[in-house]
């Protein structure tokens, strides 16, 4: 959704969108989609197939109205993934014509940042803390950014990815007279200047840093400040500051430059001062220390993980401290060598190229997580976020493979689906020859033995090759039940037993049920779950694959903190052989 970019100058998520999809559409692996609401002439587009959103015009709301006849034009041609790359998701947004859906939010900004209330952000923000689950992967560019959705959004920890934005292989140290030449008669600064690159909005923190040049400037320092962002909510507040102040002539604004100049201003400046309350990544930060100069930064949020030691860190609401650091930098020579030393050293860790192969494998991984057809297993795999809970969870099914299915010592076994691994470690830990198979290569680093990336309907084994296979949980994942029933049939051996289970149709209705008469919490269900199975209907796909039922039973009680129900069980086991 490259609308992120459109008519969006010097700001830092259009930037964010503008790069990443530059570094994206060279690679051959992808077919990309660019949706906007307006014709383009940025070059991109020339790469991409564009699509313009159906044109509205109404008083209110027509982007939302555009994005709901988009997504209904395009519902019979699903996308493998959706990417937004803001996280101002309208109402419906899960109606998307997407298998996957990605959402760069940043950080948690539209909520923890100050500023004025909007009702449009409130409603984003809603929308997003509502419906977070319809949300394939959430992106941050911080390990703080990461924190934030997790805590804010209430996303999953499994589902949240850090990629760190770029900047740093865009700048470089210029020659600092001959920039400030160029600068001055461009921009009509004359003497050294300190640079700070902010809009005018109320976590941008402009105002104290104005408070704190005028003490700065009492100081008997001479060197003007030159902020550089469109106005805001704050610039009147801003401007009321100044007119008062006997160094109003000091203090230039420039409401926008050009990307091209923007490296000359950062290599004429004295130093960048950038005391944000609130940043999700700070690309200042990093394009300063591309370009030579030394950093006086926030000691909050995002920005102390991104300056990496080789920025000064201060106390954003603190003014004292602001114009002393600033003063301390500017009168110590080898403090200011030392920032740029390590500046430049650490600016390097930022490339959009790196940006954009991390934001790849997200996708990549995500395609491979949509479990349809021949695949199954994925998506149920992202689902083992807790290993001590997942585990214990198992050890039943432990005991119920040594009751009614031993491995016995060398047999030929398959862990069909074997996710973390755990059941094929307990079947080698008993004697057998395990061979370890799933859709996810996730499953490969678990695997205490052999591995084989494949799906449950087309596995590459000969006929006739296990004695026993063991599936837990996960034919019900797949759309192709009777296919995967029928291809474990193929590759056991004749007299070979399947150990196989599932969950019980009737415990999760009466979950869903319980939950929506608010007796339990939300019942969090599986939702890569394609089938469910009671007794009847899980015996009937057994037997029309060729099966013979050697045992059957329910297992598993089913409770909750509120109800129990030691009637009903959870899990259906079946013990069949070929």
């Amino acid at each position: 959704m490259s609308y992120a970019v459109d008519g969006r100058r010097a700001k830092g998520t259009a930037l964010y969108a503008r790069k990443l999809i530059e570094n994206l559409l060279d690679d051959d692996r992808f077919d990309f989609y660019l949706v906007h609401y307006e014709k383009s002439d940025e070059p991109m587009y020339k790469k991409a197939t564009e699509i313009i959103m159906p044109k509205v015009r109404l008083p209110y709301g027509s982007h939302f109205v555009s994005q709901l006849l988009f997504f209904w034009k395009y519902r019979k041609e699903k996308f493998d993934i959706i990417h937004w790359f803001q996280g101002r998701l309208y109402p419906f947004f899960w109606l998307a014509p997407a298998k996957k859906i990605v959402v760069t939010t940043h950080d948690a900004g539209d909520i923890t940042a100050p500023g004025k209330w909007i009702f449009s952000r409130e409603v984003f923000n809603f929308v997003l803390k509502a419906f977070h689950k319809k949300v394939g992967a959430f992106i941050g560019v911080s390990e703080w950014g990461r924190q934030e959705i997790k805590k804010y959004y209430h996303a999953d920890p499994a589902q949240i990815y850090v990629t760190y934005n770029g900047g740093g292989e865009d700048f470089n140290p210029l020659n600092k007279e001959m920039s400030f030449g160029y600068i001055s008669k461009k921009y009509g600064i004359s003497g050294p200047f300190i640079l700070d690159i902010s809009r005018l909005i109320p976590h941008k923190n402009v105002y104290r840093l104005v408070e704190a040049y005028i003490l700065f400037r009492k100081s008997d320092r001479e060197e003007k400040l030159v902020i550089v962002g469109q106005k805001g909510s704050e610039a009147g507040r801003i401007f009321g500051l100044i007119e008062h102040s006997h160094y109003k002539n000091d203090i230039i604004f420039i409401d926008y430059i050009s990307a091209e100049d923007l490296n000359s201003l950062y290599s004429a400046s004295e130093m960048l001062v950038f005391p944000s309350l609130h940043e999700g990544f700070g690309l200042p930060i990093v394009e300063a220390m591309a370009s030579g100069t030394p950093v006086l930064s926030s000691n909050v949020t995002s920005m102390p993980e991104i300056a990496g030691g080789a920025a000064i860190l201060v106390d954003p609401y603190n003014v004292e401290e602001i114009w002393q650091k600033m003063k301390e930098v500017l009168e110590d020579k080898n403090l200011r060598q030392e920032l740029v030393k390590k500046g430049l050293e650490r600016a390097k860790k930022f490339t959009w190229k790196q940006t954009a192969e991390e934001t790849k494998k997200i996708y990549l991984n995500l395609h491979a997580l949509h479990a349809e057809n021949n695949e199954f297993g994925h998506e149920y795999f992202s689902t083992l976020r807790d290993p001590d809970f997942y585990k214990n969870r198992i050890v039943e099914e432990f005991d119920l493979i040594m009751k009614f299915c031993p491995p016995e010592k060398g047999e030929k076994v398959l862990d069909m689906g074997c996710g973390k691994g755990w059941l094929g470690s307990f079947l080698s830990d008993n004697g057998a020859d395990v061979t370890f198979a799933d859709i996810s290569p996730l499953s490969n680093k678990y695997a205490a033995g052999k591995f084989l990336q494949c799906g449950m309907t087309d596995t590459p084994f000969p006929d006739n090759s296990f004695d026993k296979i063991y599936s837990l949980l996960t034919g019900s994942h797949i759309k192709d039940d009777d296919r995967a029933i029928q291809e474990m049939y193929r590759i056991c051996k004749d007299k070979g037993h399947i150990f196989i289970n599932t969950s019980n149709a009737w415990a999760v209705y009466l979950g869903k049920l319980l939950a929506f008469l608010r007796l339990t919490p939300v019942f969090n269900y599986d939702t890569t779950v394609k089938h469910l199975y009671t007794k009847r209907t899980f015996k009937k796909l057994m037997k029309k694959n060729g099966w013979k039922i050697r045992k059957f039973r329910y297992y598993g009680k089913y409770g909750t903190s509120k109800l129990h129900f030691d009637f009903l069980k959870t899990r259906l086991l079946i013990v069949a052989y070929k």
